[in-house]
């Protein structure tokens, strides 16, 4: 396993993600980069659901890394993948993801009436 060298702080100004570029793991993307590379993120007024609507979370959110894997555990609860999540509305949570959630969801559809998106 390789080790992280740099802490997320150093690397990227904060230990949290948003999601970036494209629309994966049941979100929708809210941030683009400043030459255009992913095309407009999701705008406020696109945002139906507020309450459900993920903005930033703790890193990892994503399914993308094994649970077991020591830079996910650091962000969850066990064998739980649970991270801090803030949403739209302004409100914070210490969100647990479905057992299930895994890469599979990677590239599923993402819609406002799903827990999250």
């Amino acid at each position: 396993m390789r080790e992280v060298s740099t802490p997320l702080w150093e690397a990227y100004g904060n230990s949290y993600i948003m999601q970036t570029g494209e629309d994966s793991f049941h979100i929708k993307y809210v941030l683009a980069l400043r030459n255009g590379t992913y095309g407009p993120p999701v705008k406020v007024n696109e945002i139906v659901r507020t309450d459900n609507k993920i903005v930033v979370g703790d890193w990892p959110l994503h399914a993308n890394r094994p649970i077991q894997d020591k830079r996910t555990q650091w962000h969850n609860r066990g064998q739980k993948r649970s991270f801090n999540i803030d949403y739209a509305d302004g409100h914070a949570e210490y969100f647990t993801f479905p057992a299930s959630y895994g890469l599979a969801d990677a590239w599923t559809k993402v819609s406002p009436d799903y827990r999250w998106w």
